[in-house]
């Protein structure tokens, strides 16, 4: 529990880690969204994510920090742009904001099909793509994790089996007692992270 009570009191230092709840997607001022995809051999499929570049980032040569936004359970990359003013909340701040699609993953490689490996495509595809397509900074004091429920345990996991990674992490509601929700009879949840914690 002191780990990660450090873990939240180190986030709460990231102005946007205030984020969330409420709201519509509006383009305010010079802050553009963009829809980009790779294909991913860990997952076998494109994966899509919106990409929100800060103010002003095609008139300068700046390299911008990243966070890295990562969705609930049964969302999707949509959702931090649908669901919540994310827009207005860094419109003012130099940052780049990627949120992932990952499905119903966990952000997890799957221990028993081998194109559900989430975690891969977050670490090894997904972050070296941004790095070399937009100005961010390709360092650990240049990049940030956080996530929502599933999304809020995929960013602490991340963070710490990554250390060298992410310099910042921040967990909304996080779901750390899959232990428990595995045991929720055949409920989609329950089936979910069998799928990506369960070694028959």
């Amino acid at each position: 529990m002191l780990l990660f009570s450090k873990i939240i009191k180190r986030a709460q230092l990231v102005p946007l880690l205030i984020l969330l709840f409420g709201g519509t997607l509006l383009t305010q001022g010079k802050v553009h969204v963009i829809l980009d995809s790779i294909y991913s051999k860990a997952t076998d499929g494109y994966r899509k994510f919106y990409v929100i570049l800060p103010r002003n980032y095609n008139e300068t040569e700046e390299r911008y920090r990243v966070l890295y936004l990562l969705h609930g359970y049964s969302g999707n990359h949509t959702d931090w742009l649908n669901k919540t003013s994310l827009i207005k909340y860094v419109s003012n701040y130099p940052l780049l904001v990627i949120t992932p699609e990952a499905d119903n993953s966990w952000y997890t490689n799957s221990p028993t099909f081998k194109n559900k490996n989430y975690e891969d495509y977050i670490i090894t595809e997904l972050i070296p793509y941004v790095e070399r397509k937009y100005r961010v900074l390709s360092a650990k004091h240049g990049r940030a994790i956080a996530g929502l429920s599933m999304g809020g345990y995929g960013a602490v996991k991340l963070a710490l089996k990554y250390p060298n990674l992410f310099y910042y992490v921040g967990s909304f509601s996080g779901a750390f007692n899959w232990k428990d929700l595995i045991k929720m009879d055949k409920s989609q949840i329950s089936q979910s992270l069998k799928e990506f914690f369960w070694r028959e």
